[in-house]
């Protein structure tokens, strides 16, 4: 897909910037409505697209050029339900764009709304990660550590059935 940002831009509010380079475009978000204020981190993240390029001597085209890689904001929809929900909304649209493409561009045109449901669902999903992998925990850790979980729920279960009074 390529280089993805979160950007905090107004306070309180997330917004997203997406440089696909499958498509050769820009891609803007913002879950709660459109800003006139969006064009400062599309400007930003250009600009730190531009440099993360120079820097490592990418030159197979010039992302910052804006007729070569144009800008598609992704405004209308889908919509947060309420006023607190945009970082949820943002990082639903992240996992979209990164699992399914198409399907992203097509919700973004097609006018569906996010569902509480859905937000709700990925609210609890995260928080359930992050207690099963805390930050700071590198996956291989944190697999080590629920295998360690693993194993000593399964040596507790067997010590109950070992010390539960036989019923016969």
């Amino acid at each position: 897909m390529g280089l993805v940002t979160a950007i905090h831009y107004v306070p309180g509010h997330w917004c997203l910037v997406v440089a696909d380079f499958v498509r050769r475009q820009l891609v803007y978000y913002d879950p709660c409505f459109n800003s006139p204020s969006a064009d400062q981190p599309l400007l930003k993240f250009r600009e730190f697209l531009q440099l993360q390029c120079d820097q490592q001597g990418y030159t197979a085209f010039r992302p910052i050029d804006a007729a070569a890689f144009p800008v598609v904001k992704f405004n209308a929809t889908p919509r947060q339900p309420d006023g607190v929900s945009c970082g949820v909304c943002v990082l639903l649209m992240l996992e979209l764009l990164a699992r399914d493409p198409d399907e992203a561009y097509a919700r973004a045109r097609d006018g569906t709304p996010w569902r509480l449901i859905e937000i709700l669902r990925a609210r609890a999903k995260w928080a359930c990660e992050l207690l099963v992998y805390p930050l700071g925990v590198d996956a291989s850790a944190a697999q080590e550590l629920q295998n360690t979980r693993d194993m000593d729920e399964s040596a507790e279960l067997m010590e109950l059935q070992l010390t539960a009074p036989n019923p016969t």
